[in-house]
C-alpha cells in the first residue's frame, strides 16, 4: 500500500500554480478595470446629479432589500424539492448558513451564482452527502438558467412592443438562448451515460467532476417543479427593478420594468467573470439609457441603488453565517 500524503503535503504542479496565480492576477485586473470604468461613468453622469437622485431613494431601499430576500428565498423552496427526502437531513443552521454563504457568494465572487451553488454545496455536504449536495447545487443552477431562458423571452417581447425599446432586443434574445443552452447541458451532463463515457475519453477531470454530480437524479417533475419555482423567483425580481425605477424616478409600467430588468441581465451575462459585474453592470444601464427612457443619471442610479442594496444584503450573510457557525460549534461542544 501506499500511503496518502495529507492534504497540505501534496505537491501542486508547477503548471496548475501558475494557472491559478494568473487567474487570481486576471480577477483582480479585472475588478479594478471594472471599478474604474464605474467611477468615469458616475463622473461623466454627474456625480452631483446621482447623489441627488439617489439621496431620495433611501425610503425604498427597505422593500428592495425584502424583494430580494423574497427572490433568494425560492432558491430554497427550489433545492428542496430537488433534494427530495434528503431535505429533511438538513438543520434550520444548515439551512440558515448554506443560503447566507451562497448569497454572499454570489454578490461578492467572480463566476457570480456558479460561486454561490459550488458554496451552498459545500456547506450541505455534512448533512446530505456532497454527492447530493453538488447534484442538488448543479441541478439548482440549471434550473436557474432555465428561469433566466424564460425570463428573457418575456423580456423580449417586452422591449419588442416598447418604443425604443429594440436596442435590448438582440442582446436579451442572445442571453435567452444562452442561458436555454446552459441549462440544456448541464441536465444533459447530470442525466446521461453515454456522455460521461464520452467525457471520460476526451476530459477525464471534467468526467470525474461530472460523475461526483449525478447524485440521485430527481423525476422530471421535480425538475420542472424546481424550474418552476426559479421561474417565480425571477419574476420577483422584475418586481423588484420594477421598484427600483419608481425610485430614480421613472415611469412604472409592466414593459418598462422587464426592460429595466433586461438592462440587469445582460450586463450579468457580459460581466460574469468580474467580481460583482463592478462597472459593467452599469455600463448596461448607461448604454440602455434610452431605451430605459431615462437620463444618464437616473439609468446609472438604478444600477446602484440595487448594488447598494445588495452589497448591504451580502455583508449581513456574511455575519449571520459567522453568528450561525460559531452556534453550530458551541451545540456540539454541549454533545
Amino acid at each position: 500500500m501506499t500511503a496518502e500524503l495529507p492534504l497540505a503535503e501534496v505537491p501542486v504542479p508547477a503548471k496548475d500554480a501558475w494557472r491559478a496565480k494568473a487567474l487570481r492576477w486576471t480577477r483582480a485586473f479585472l475588478f479594478f478595470a471594472g471599478l474604474g470604468l464605474a467611477v468615469w461613468l458616475v463622473r461623466s453622469a454627474g456625480v452631483a446629479n446621482i447623489l441627488a437622485i439617489l439621496s431620495d431613494t433611501w425610503r425604498w431601499v427597505p422593500l428592495l432589500a425584502l424583494l430580494e430576500v423574497l427572490f433568494v428565498s425560492t432558491d430554497i423552496v427550489a433545492i428542496r424539492v430537488l433534494l427530495g427526502d434528503s431535505a429533511g437531513q438538513i438543520g434550520l443552521s444548515q439551512w440558515v448558513r448554506s443560503t447566507s454563504a451562497a448569497y454572499a457568494s454570489t454578490i461578492l465572487l467572480p463566476a457570480g451564482r456558479a460561486a454561490g451553488e459550488a458554496t451552498r454545496a459545500t456547506v450541505l455536504t455534512p448533512a446530505v452527502t456532497a454527492v447530493r449536495a453538488i447534484g442538488a447545487s448543479t441541478r439548482l443552477q440549471a434550473c436557474f438558467l432555465a428561469g433566466n431562458g424564460v425570463v428573457s423571452v418575456f423580456i423580449v417581447v417586452a422591449a419588442a412592443l416598447r418604443v425604443g425599446g429594440g436596442d435590448l432586443v438582440v442582446p436579451v434574445l442572445l442571453n435567452a438562448l444562452a442561458c436555454g443552452a446552459l441549462a440544456t447541458a448541464l441536465f444533459s451532463l447530470l442525466g446521461s451515460n453515454r456522455l460521461a463515457s464520452w467525457l471520460h475519453r476526451i476530459a477525464p477531470r471534467f468526467a470525474e467532476a461530472h460523475q461526483k454530480s449525478l447524485g440521485e437524479a430527481p423525476s422530471v417533475s421535480r425538475l420542472v417543479r424546481a424550474a418552476s419555482i426559479c421561474v417565480c423567483g425571477r419574476l420577483l425580481q422584475t418586481l423588484l427593478y420594477a421598484v427600483a425605477l419608481r425610485a430614480v424616478g421613472g415611469t412604472v409600467t409592466v414593459s418598462g420594468a422587464f426592460v429595466t430588468q433586461g438592462a440587469h441581465l445582460v450586463g450579468a451575462a457580459v460581466g460574469d467573470l468580474v467580481p460583482g459585474q463592478v462597472g459593467v453592470t452599469e455600463g448596461a444601464y448607461r448604454a440602455f439609457a434610452t431605451t430605459l427612457g431615462l437620463a444618464p443619471a437616473r439609468a446609472l442610479s438604478i444600477a446602484l441603488l440595487v448594488r447598494i442594496t445588495q452589497l448591504g444584503l451580502a455583508m449581513l450573510c456574511l455575519v449571520v453565517f459567522g453568528v450561525a457557525t460559531l452556534q453550530g460549534r458551541a451545540a456540539e461542544g454541549r454533545r
